[in-house]
């Protein structure tokens, strides 16, 4: 899918569908899968939980499974540019 999806802009890039120069930005979006997925990420997380007759909430650590993906945007038209498919832990900079 990924592989269709960037040969499609690049094809409208080649006839001219984005003239002069691009302001882009990249979006990045989790995709939570179940844990039994094959070859998905696994991404450490923490979260405040409250506990039963404590006033303070607890910190707790638990696991998020799944993929994230990253898309290019053209910011002025919000058209997407490109788009890659990585396990839910990668980092989304450089």
């Amino acid at each position: 899918m990924e592989r269709l999806f960037n040969q499609m802009v690049q094809l409208l890039a080649r006839r001219g569908m984005f003239p002069g120069k691009l302001v882009v930005a990249l979006d990045g979006s989790k995709l939570p899968t179940l844990k039994s997925y094959e070859g998905c990420g696994k991404l450490k997380q923490t979260r405040r939980v409250k506990v039963k007759g404590q006033q303070e909430a607890a910190t707790e650590e638990y696991y998020l499974y799944g993929w994230k993906v990253l898309v290019l945007i053209e910011v002025q038209t919000r058209l997407p540019l490109a788009m890659k498919l990585v396990k839910i832990q990668e980092y989304e900079g450089s």
